[in-house]
């Protein structure tokens, strides 16, 4: 039971996002030793490959002169791992848990709330339009693409 964590951490410690550039998906998760599939393994992978893209895409979102707060960033890589995990493309109805605190329902701390939707709403639009929703799709005969699944893939192509 010991392998599946290591090799899992082993794969996320790979990164997951493209350095050369474009490709399908300006997000890449790795490829994995495994010689089947493992839900626990590619959960983690998965997971671990949104944040990262979620991460690097919120830098180029803002730049280096303005930070986000926490709670903006917090939902953005939310909206990753969810959009990634194939979960619904909506802003959820309520925040996580941690925001029904006393707090956060206080005129204090609704402004971190809602600038936690705020960030998940721009990860799931930026979060599309990287790819990071196909991250739970897996390919089959009805869906095959009549041409090239995009421009600057495949043989010779990336």
């Amino acid at each position: 039971m010991r392998r599946i964590p290591l090799t899992a951490a082993t794969a996320l410690m790979l990164g997951g996002c493209s350095l050369l550039g474009p490709r399908c998906s300006d997000c890449i998760p790795p490829k994995t030793s495994a010689s089947c599939y493992n839900t626990f393994q590619d959960k983690m992978v998965t997971k671990g490959t949104a944040k990262q893209c979620a991460a690097r895409d919120l830098k180029q979102f803002y730049g280096k002169s303005c930070q986000p707060s926490k709670h903006f960033a917090d939902g953005f890589q939310e909206a990753y791992v969810d959009l990634a995990l194939g979960k619904i493309a909506a802003v959820p109805a309520v925040p996580p848990s941690k925001y029904w605190t006393a707090y956060y329902r206080s005129c204090e701390g609704v402004p971190a709330v809602q600038d936690w939707f705020a960030g998940y709403e721009a990860g799931l639009q930026t979060g599309a339009d990287r790819g990071v929703s196909r991250f739970n799709r897996v390919a089959n005969s009805w869906s095959a693409p009549t041409g090239p699944a995009c421009a600057t893939c495949g043989p010779g192509g990336g």
